[in-house]
C-alpha cells in the first residue's frame, strides 16, 4: 500500500501511483471523516432510546435540516414489505399537525426515515418536568385530533399514540410523529409472539385481547393521553406500569380529583373523556368529527390570549440548538448503501442535480447515454425468472383422524410451488421450499413476490389462507374444506386457491 503525502492516510488502491486518488482527498480533507446516511449529512445525535436513534441531519440539495430515525428491519420479507408500505402511506399525510416524512432509505438491515425536523421538545419530556394549564392541554388535544383526522383520510392508523410521539414546536403547536412505523419495527424485533401490540401507555382493551388496531383504539390512546395531561398520571398505569386488570375491567380515578389546580374542567371535555375511555370500541366515537366538535365547544369559553400559553410553558424545556457535530455511530450498510424507497415526482429534481455537476462529469454522462440505452434494452429483453420467496408455513392440525397421511407441511408447500410454476414458469425460489433451479446472480436480489401459507385444521373444518405480497400489492385467497376429504380434493383446493393469486 502506498501513502499520499498530501493526505495523512493509507491509499486504498493497491497499485502505485495512487497520487490522483489522494489528490482528490486532499482537496476535501473531511471527505473520509464526514458521516452520512445516503445523501444526508449527520450533524449530531438528537435522541437514543428503545425505539432507535434519531439524528439531526442536513440535506445539501434542498438546504434544509431533517430528523433521521434509524430502525432495524425485520428479517421476514413480508414483514419488511408491510413496514415499507406503511411508511409510504404515512408519507402521504400532508397536514401541519403531522411530522412530514421526506424520504425512506433502506439497506440490508436498517431503515432510515428522513423526517421534518421540529425544534422544541417532545410531550414526554414536557410532562415529566411540569404540569400544563388547561388551555395548553386543549391546544395539544385539538392539534392531535386534527392530525388523526388527516391520517384517517389517508387510511393510516397510528397504533402508538403516546407522549413521546408528540412534538411541541417552538411556536407552541403540537405535531404527531411515528405513524405505525415504530410499532411495526418493535414487533419485528420481538423474539416472542406474546409481545404487546404497541407501547403499554397506548393500549386499548381490545388490543390486549388480540384485536387489530384501528381508529377507535387510537382514540382510546388519545383519551389516555388527554387524561394524563390533565392529571399528571396515566389512567391505567397508576404505578408507572400497565395494570391489565384495571385496563380490561376497572375504571380510572375521576379526572376532577387531580385536574389542573384552580381550573374548572369544561363539561364537554369531561363528556369527551368519558366517551374516549369506553372499554367497548363500539361505544367510543367512530370518527374524529365528534371529537373535534366537543373540543371546539370546550375551548369556546377560553380567552384567545390564554390559548397561546403552550409556547411559554414549554420554552424552558426546549432542546438547545447547536451547530457542533457529534460523531455518532452509523451502520455501515446505511452509510454506504442506503437507497431511497420514495419515488421523486417530476424532472425538476433531476435537472437540478445534473446542473450542479461539473462540466466534465456532465460530458461523461452524456457520452454514456448510448451505453445506458443498450443496457436498458438488454435488461428489458432478458428473461430473468420471477423471484419468489416462500415464508415458513403456519400449519396446525388439532387432529389427524381421517385426514390424508401425506398432507404434511412439505406436501402443502410442494403443491403451492408446483402451482405457481405452472402459472408463471420457472421461478427463482427461496425460503421454505427446495429450489429446482439456482441462479447465482439472483441470490442476493430481493424477491419480487412473497408467498405466505396458513392451514389450520380441527375435527370439523380446515381453513386455508394463501397470500401473495409483491410490487402490485397484497392479495390473498381463503378456502374452507372438510379434513376427511381425500388427498386429491385437498390438492384441488390448494391448487385452485394459489392459481387465483396468479391470474
Amino acid at each position: 500500500m502506498a501513502t499520499c503525502a498530501r493526505w495523512p492516510g493509507t491509499c486504498v488502491f493497491p497499485i502505485a501511483p495512487c497520487a490522483p486518488a489522494c489528490a482528490i482527498l486532499a482537496q476535501r480533507p473531511d471527505a473520509m471523516n464526514e458521516t452520512r446516511i445516503g445523501p444526508y449529512s449527520i450533524l449530531r445525535l438528537l435522541r437514543q432510546g428503545g425505539q432507535g436513534r434519531v439524528f439531526l441531519g442536513y440535506d445539501r440539495r434542498l438546504q434544509r435540516q431533517a430528523a433521521i430515525k434509524i430502525h432495524n428491519l425485520p428479517r421476514s420479507w413480508s414483514a419488511r414489505r408491510e413496514l415499507l408500505g406503511e411508511a409510504r402511506r404515512a408519507s402521504g399525510i400532508n397536514d401541519a399537525r403531522v411530522v412530514q416524512i421526506y424520504d425512506l432509505l433502506e439497506s440490508r438491515k436498517h431503515l432510515a426515515i428522513v423526517m421534518e425536523y421540529v425544534p422544541g421538545c417532545d410531550l414526554e419530556q414536557l410532562l415529566q418536568r411540569t404540569r400544563l394549564s388547561l388551555p395548553s392541554v386543549l391546544r395539544i388535544a385539538t392539534d392531535l385530533a386534527a392530525a388523526l383526522a388527516a391520517a384517517t383520510q389517508e387510511g393510516v392508523v397510528h397504533g402508538d399514540i403516546k407522549a413521546g410521539n408528540v412534538l411541541i414546536t417552538s411556536s407552541g403547536r403540537a405535531k404527531l410523529a411515528d405513524f405505525g412505523i415504530a410499532r411495526r419495527t418493535e414487533q419485528a424485533g420481538a423474539d416472542s409472539g406474546a409481545e404487546l401490540p404497541g407501547s403499554p401507555t397506548a393500549l386499548a382493551p381490545e388490543l390486549l385481547q388480540g384485536s387489530a388496531p384501528d381508529l377507535r383504539s387510537d382514540l382510546f390512546a388519545f383519551g389516555c393521553l388527554v387524561y394524563r395531561m390533565l392529571t399528571g398520571m396515566h389512567p391505567f398505569c397508576p404505578a408507572g406500569q400497565l395494570d391489565s386488570e384495571l385496563l380490561l375491567h376497572g375504571e380510572p380515578r375521576p379526572v376532577q380529583d387531580n385536574g389542573p389546580v384552580g381550573e374548572e374542567l369544561p363539561p364537554d371535555l369531561l363528556t369527551l373523556l368519558g366517551e374516549l375511555l369506553q372499554k367497548d370500541p363500539l361505544r367510543r366515537p367512530q370518527d374524529t368529527h365528534r371529537v373535534r366538535s366537543l373540543l371546539r365547544t370546550a375551548t369556546r369559553d377560553i380567552p384567545l390570549s390564554r390559548l397561546d400559553s403552550l409556547a411559554g410553558e414549554a420554552a424552558p424545556w426546549f432542546r438547545p440548538e447547536s451547530s457542533e457535530d457529534i460523531p455518532p455511530h452509523i451502520p455501515s450498510d446505511l452509510r454506504h448503501r442506503g437507497r431511497s424507497r420514495l419515488v421523486r415526482k417530476g424532472m425538476e429534481l433531476w435537472i437540478q442535480r445534473f446542473s450542479a455537476l461539473r462540466l466534465s462529469t456532465r460530458l461523461v454522462i452524456i457520452a454514456s447515454v448510448p451505453l445506458v440505452l443498450f443496457a436498458m434494452v438488454d435488461a428489458l429483453t432478458s428473461t430473468d425468472p420471477l423471484r419468489v420467496h416462500f415464508e415458513v408455513p403456519s400449519i396446525a392440525y388439532s387432529t389427524v383422524r381421517g385426514m390424508p397421511r401425506e398432507a404434511n407441511a412439505s406436501w402443502v408447500m410442494q403443491v403451492v410451488y408446483d402451482t405457481i410454476e405452472s402459472r408463471v414458469g420457472t421461478v427463482h425460489a427461496s425460503g421454505a421450499v427446495l429450489p429446482r433451479a439456482y441462479y447465482a446472480d439472483l441470490e442476493k436480489v430481493p424477491p419480487d413476490e412473497v408467498i405466505d401459507t396458513s392451514l389450520q385444521c380441527d375435527e370439523m373444518l380446515c381453513v386455508l389462507l394463501v397470500s401473495r405480497n409483491g410490487e402490485a400489492g397484497y392479495v390473498y385467497q381463503q378456502a374452507m374444506f372438510a379434513p376427511q376429504l381425500p388427498l386429491p380434493a385437498w390438492e384441488e383446493t390448494l391448487t385452485r386457491s394459489v392459481a387465483a393469486l396468479f391470474p
